[in-house]
Formats: structure tokens, sequence, C-alpha cells
């Protein structure tokens, strides 16, 4: 399959690696989403699946959190800075909620 065709077979939403969430390909306006904007989103999407698995990891250390932390929030602003803030922040609402719902 050429880019051509695997660009013109994108659907509003692909698989992600947080299983039931999805790497929208399209952003609010309509618009296709660019390379960068899907990169930062997917970058947000493995960031908070790490911090989500910290929590219920025993040997990961205050520090760790912490760290995993600021990277949700600077993943967030090259986010913002893409233009998907959006985007990111249901991603980060939705990561809140199944941590809340697993506890």
């Amino acid at each position: 399959m050429s880019t051509t065709d695997a660009e013109n077979s994108l659907t509003e939403s692909q698989p992600s690696p947080r299983g039931n969430a999805s790497v929208q390909t399209v952003a609010r306006d309509g618009s296709e989403l660019t390379d960068w904007q899907r990169f930062f989103l997917e970058r947000l999407d493995v960031v908070l699946n790490r911090q989500a698995a910290a929590v219920h990891d025993e040997a990961t250390t205050e520090e760790q959190r912490k760290l995993l932390s600021k990277t949700v929030y600077s993943t967030l602003l090259d986010c913002q800075q893409q233009g998907v803030t959006e985007l990111a922040l249901k991603r980060i609402a939705g990561q809140t909620t199944e941590s809340c719902s697993a506890n």
C-alpha cells in the first residue's frame, strides 16, 4: 500500500495503545491532523499509560510518579502548541476517570 493509499484510507479514529481509546485523525474543525499533532497525541497516550501503570506498581517511587506527572504536563503543552489542546484534555480526563474507577 502506498503512502497516498494509506492516507486515503484513514478513518476518524484508529486504535491507540490505550486499548479502548482511539487516536483521532480528524481535528475538531474537520481538518485532518498533522503528523506532529498525531505524534504528540500518541506520545500523550503512552505517557498516560505509564502513569496509570505506576499507580498500581509498588516499585514506582514518589519521585518517578512526579516525573511522570511533569511529563504529562510537558506533553500537554506540546499538544497546545500544535493546536490540539481539547483532544489532549479529553485523553487526560479519560485517564483520570479510568484511574478513579479502578480504585
